[in-house]
């Protein structure tokens, strides 16, 4: 009888252990209810740019903010875009952390009519490894200049 309650005291210790290091877990990689990740993390500034009306003539350029909010240098390992009339422009530098950059976007402005574009942005974040941004407007026929006499 004796063997069993040992065996019985034993299973319930390791159960006891387990749970207490999975709380302990779960509380290192949560601060005051926000998820804590260590390594790199980016935060954009703002994931929308939105055209509204923009002229056929003009350079359709955008910019997205982005911030390293981690720990360890932000790398962002490709950006690419839903189509070829979209062209991103970005560092392959390491961002440390608290360090901003920003990845430019060109929009070919060609073409009239309604937009919606699609930025993917691969990195080592711990957060947010595959980030999607969206470029969105509407291309407007340019007015047409008085001619100077």
């Amino acid at each position: 009888m004796n063997k069993r309650k040992s065996r019985t005291a034993k299973a319930i210790n390791i159960i006891t252990a387990m749970h207490l290091l999975l709380l302990m877990l779960f509380c290192a990689t949560t601060v005051a209810g926000k998820k804590y990740f260590h390594g790199a993390m980016i935060k954009f500034s703002c994931e929308t740019c939105d055209y509204h009306n923009i002229a056929q003539v003009c350079s359709g350029i955008c910019y997205f903010v982005y911030t390293n909010t981690g720990t360890e240098p932000l790398v962002l390992s490709s950006v690419s875009t839903s189509c070829g009339c979209t062209v991103p422009y970005w560092s392959k530098k390491p961002l440390l952390p608290g360090k901003s950059a920003r990845i430019k976007v060109v929009y070919n402005t060609s073409h009239l009519g309604t937009f919606r574009k699609v930025i993917s942005v691969k990195s080592n974040a711990a957060n947010n490894p595959s980030a999607v941004l969206r470029i969105k407007g509407k291309v407007v026929p340019a007015k047409p200049t008085k001619p100077t006499a």
